[in-house]
């Protein structure tokens, strides 16, 4: 029984460092200013994220994305902003989180919440280029 522990151990160590690689990888590809992006537009398609954690919506079919913004759990005071799309279907998303990396496109330890301000403003002006209506809560 202890055996069978130990390599299962091993085998989701080997998964994890696996998806790492993979998510590394991918990022290490994209041009340095296309790193610290959240949000990837095409025609039709919405990807929030990157690598294996990205989510994909159609254009058409959301109805509207939410904002809030508060104090990230377990910090020093740092601000995160939140982001939930609501479909067409009356479907959510859970809250997608994200920081000041949004607007200043470069690795933030700490945010502030006039920073969260201006990543929530920039996102949805992204949005709202495309006809899709926002809304601002908190």
């Amino acid at each position: 029984m202890g055996n069978y522990m130990i390599i299962l151990m091993f085998v989701l160590i080997a998964i994890a460092v696996t998806f790492a690689t993979y998510n590394l990888s991918i990022i290490r590809a994209m041009p340095p200013e296309e790193r610290y992006k959240l949000l990837y537009f095409t025609d039709d398609q919405v990807f929030i994220g990157i690598g294996l954690v990205r989510r994909t919506y159609k254009l058409k079919d959301i109805r509207e994305v939410r904002f809030s913004k508060g104090k990230k759990f377990r910090s020093m005071g740092s601000w995160a902003g939140r982001m939930k799309i609501c479909k067409i279907n009356g479907k959510t998303s859970r809250w997608i989180e994200f920081d000041g990396t949004v607007y200043y496109k470069k690795m933030v330890y700490i945010t502030n919440e006039e920073t969260i301000d201006k990543s929530i403003d920039l996102l949805m002006k992204e949005f709202r280029s495309r006809g899709i209506q926002c809304n601002k809560y908190r």
